[in-house]
């Protein structure tokens, strides 16, 4: 590693604050704050502007020793020190720092940089230091005057504000999932594809048949009774789809009817198929031999 790019620890046992401004003050503050870093610009003794100073109220009001930080912005922060001091001191913004939670588990540094003069047209890399261990985190919240004996409370307006934004960040807008690149990943989205393709198949075929049970005019019981008769004796076994193409009755009603008077065969000759039951099959052979002796 370089000389240029190693962080200079030096100032790292001193004690610094964090404090979170508004964007208000951090445009002020960024431009002036980034000069201070390329000292080469400036003389930092006689230029740089004064950004601030905290106020500090000690109170003993309800008999417990209590500690007010404010924050005292002048309202021409961004000019020269020598122009703050030729202009007319106002009094400056105020803003009510609040401490914030700091994590108890390693501590927090804060890092800055400088920027080296450039040689022969080139610029070098920044140099890395730290200016201390964070010891309070605050946050900076405008104050408004309430009365006319001068009291200041914190902006409501600022702090539904605050709120807001907070909300807005909590609120989980979408969800990231990681899948790991595996055959049984691959093949449990294929089955689960299969699966809703087949589901909206069946459906499809489901809506399909009722459109067309709709259609189906049915006819009394024993005109639909005669006309199976009929049928069975031109073959003596059928299909359900082939009765019903023939009958054109409804699914449930052609049902009713035939299982009285046919049976489903499970196996051997005419599997999946309806035939006549012994008893009508008899009744039609006699029926048959009779017209024969005749």
């Amino acid at each position: 590693m370089s000389e240029d790019s190693t962080l200079d620890l030096e100032k790292l046992h001193r004690k610094v604050w964090l404090v979170k401004v508004p964007n208000a003050i951090a445009r002020v503050w960024r431009p002036i704050c980034e000069q201070s870093m390329n000292p080469a610009n400036m003389d930092i003794e006689e230029d740089l502007p004064q950004l601030g100073k905290v106020q500090v109220q000690v109170s003993n009001a309800t008999g417990k020793l209590s500690r007010d930080l404010r924050l005292i912005v002048p309202n021409n922060a961004g000019a020269s020190a020598s122009q703050q001091q030729q202009q007319q001191q106002q009094p400056g913004k105020a803003y009510q720092l609040s401490q914030l939670p700091i994590h108890k588990n390693g501590t927090m540094s804060a890092i800055s940089y400088k920027r080296p003069a450039t040689e022969d047209g080139e610029e070098p890399p920044a140099q890395l230091r730290a200016e201390g261990t964070v010891e309070l985190s605050l946050n900076a919240a405008p104050m408004t005057v309430q009365d006319g004996q001068g009291h200041m409370m914190v902006d409501d307006e600022y702090c539904n504000l605050s709120k807001q934004r907070n909300r807005e960040a909590a609120t989980r807008t979408r969800t990231v999932r990681t899948y790991e690149d595996n055959r049984a990943n691959h093949m449990a989205l294929v089955a689960n594809k299969r699966a809703v393709d087949q589901a909206t198949k069946r459906k499809g075929e489901e809506q399909r048949r009722n459109r067309e049970d709709n259609k189906r005019v049915r006819v009394d019981a024993p005109v639909l009774e005669r006309e199976l008769f009929r049928l069975f004796e031109l073959q003596p076994s059928w299909t359900f789809q082939q009765l019903q193409l023939e009958t054109k009755q409804p699914t449930m009603h052609l049902k009713a009817v035939l299982e009285q008077i046919a049976v489903f065969q499970k196996r051997g000759q005419g599997k999946d198929a309806y035939v006549l039951k012994e008893e009508y099959a008899v009744g039609d052979q006699e029926a048959g031999g009779d017209e024969q002796q005749d």
